[in-house]
């Protein structure tokens, strides 16, 4: 899929913030690996709730996303997710083309959310600061959800950006 450019609405003042941010989304529709991959991840789920302390993230204080800072499935060598973490770089590639942008050495995190029925990340934004580079996400099931994306400047108005 070609880049999309979310762009801030036309200043009406100098003092307005401009923004761009470029959209990419890739699907990797594999029934077979997306049942792998759950079953890897729900396998360290007990191991990674014992060995790292929770830190309340996105309204979320127990479970593998409050240990999202103390592990990375970018490490974890399981045929299936080494077959996921291609995906991720062969995506990063054609993002990184499409913008016309060098693809500097990069250091890549990554953790699951199991969320039970009920359960649900809260509006939260991830780095921020001036060296941030690269969000994304991959959503094995998640049936009647969505994910939301909110600019900073407007996320306190309300607007918002569905994909």
């Amino acid at each position: 899929m070609p880049v999309k450019l979310w762009q801030s609405p036309e200043p009406r003042t100098p003092f307005a913030p401009r923004w761009t941010v470029p959209l990419f989304n890739e699907m990797l529709a594999d029934p077979a690996l997306n049942a792998s991959l759950t079953a890897i991840a729900l396998s360290r789920e007990a191991e990674l709730k014992q060995s790292i302390k929770p830190k309340t993230v996105a309204g979320v204080d127990e479970g593998t996303t409050a240990r999202w800072h103390g592990f990375n499935i970018f490490t974890w060598e399981e045929p299936a997710m080494r077959h996921f973490q291609g995906f991720v770089h062969q995506s990063y590639r054609r993002f990184m083309q499409s913008l016309q942008l060098p693809r500097p050495r990069t250091w890549v995190q990554g953790w699951v959310n199991i969320l039970r029925k009920g359960e649900r990340l809260k509006p939260h934004c991830h780095d921020q600061m001036a060296t941030a580079y690269l969000s994304g996400n991959y959503c094995i099931a998640a049936a009647g959800s969505s994910t939301m994306y909110f600019p900073p400047y407007l996320s306190l108005q309300g607007r918002v950006h569905r994909e």
